[in-house]
């Protein structure tokens, strides 16, 4: 009597299924086809299945054996975890599989789910949807479990805005959602403030640095709407800015100026800037208010300032020489004058002219290069 081994296991794969086997007659073992032929009976589908052997040639006789056909898996993918932002009502869970889905929430007044797989927000918190393939005579179940958090309403929180400027446009206040950047209350822009100068056109070299240093509140006009072109600057004048430009601080003693008397509007920045050796006077006496003051004088206070907030004043040793006028800057002024051209703040596109009297819009251009270098 022959005997049939069955080798490996069997899962259902929708088609007719030859297993592998061993036919041995005592120690024997027979060739398929030569001793014997196969067939094979109940073989597609999941379940017992039965292979039968008949001999042939020199043998005789038939015998049979069964073997299991074992259910298959359906294939089921899909993410571990969806999250659901206050920007968005739904979102699909975007399974697949081998057969039909079936979704289930644990938390419905959470996140509900429809029979497509697409989750509709209810509020705000965690759920676990459960996918589900379901078995058959021919496959396994297939499960999955999908976390969904979910953030129901926007957390909405006020992005503050800036006042608009003479050189630059602003923003209103807003509020948007720190979660999705949904904006709940758009930013407007403002537009920039009116030029209140009938004397500064626009699209002049000095414009922009004018309306820049009056937004700053460094150096404002004559009066509201007349700025001073083309008129000179004074040496109070000039001391007011610096003095404004550093905060307006209170002077450490008072200097003996007789042509600066107390309770001016300059009175404060002369003593502040004579008490930290910023500036100096004709003489002990005379601190010379009123007079216009020359393009090298109004470079060697600015560079003196510049030394006294520790700023780096390095240039390159002789570099004003370069301009054609150079011979004529004093040579108590060379230093500063050799600063001022090497950083940009004089000379660029016209001669030094050191012994000139400035005017107020160039030194307004100046004041403004050197704050936009070294603030």
């Amino acid at each position: 009597m022959a005997t049939i081994t069955v080798n490996g296991t069997y899962v259902y794969t929708g088609s007719a299924i030859k297993p592998s086997i061993t036919v041995k007659r005592g120690t024997k073992v027979l060739t398929e086809n030569t001793d014997y032929v196969v067939a094979v009976s109940n073989n597609i589908n999941a379940g017992q299945a039965t292979v039968t052997i008949a001999g042939r040639g020199n043998y005789k006789g038939s015998t049979s054996k069964t073997f299991t056909i074992q259910k298959a898996a359906h294939t089921l993918t899909c993410p571990d975890k969806i999250s659901i932002s206050c920007a968005e009502t739904t979102k699909s869970i975007g399974a697949k599989g081998s057969g039909q889905i079936t979704y289930s929430s644990s938390n419905t007044g959470i996140a509900a789910v429809s029979a497509n797989g697409v989750i509709t927000k209810k509020g705000t918190g965690s759920a676990v949807i459960t996918v589900l393939i379901a078995g058959d005579a021919n496959h396994n179940q297939a499960k999955a479990t999908v976390n969904v958090d979910v953030v129901y309403s926007h957390s909405i929180e006020t992005v503050k805005g800036k006042a608009a400027t003479h050189t630059e446009t602003g923003l209103t206040d807003g509020k948007v959602c720190r979660v999705c950047g949904y904006e709940e209350i758009k930013q407007q822009v403002i537009p920039v403030l009116a030029n209140p100068f009938a004397d500064v056109p626009a699209g002049k070299y000095y414009t922009n640095d004018i309306l820049y240093l009056l937004d700053k509140g460094i150096m404002s006009g004559l009066n509201k709407t007349t700025f001073g072109v083309g008129k000179n600057i004074v040496r109070e004048d000039v001391v007011v800015i610096i003095h404004r430009m550093e905060g307006t601080p209170a002077a450490a003693k008072k200097a003996s100026f007789k042509d600066v008397p107390a309770g001016k509007y300059y009175t404060d920045a002369v003593n502040w800037a004579w008490a930290e050796g910023i500036v100096t006077g004709y003489n002990k006496k005379t601190f010379g208010k009123g007079d216009n003051i020359i393009r090298q004088d109004f470079i060697k206070i600015l560079y003196g300032y510049a030394k006294w907030k520790g700023y780096d004043t390095s240039a390159p040793a002789g570099k004003y020489k370069e301009k054609e006028d150079a011979s004529q800057v004093s040579a108590y002024a060379v230093e500063a004058m050799n600063w001022g051209y090497a950083n940009g703040f004089i000379g660029n596109g016209s001669p030094f002219r050191p012994k000139e009297e400035i005017s107020r819009q160039d030194a307004a251009t100046i004041i403004a290069r050197f704050l936009r270098k070294y603030t």
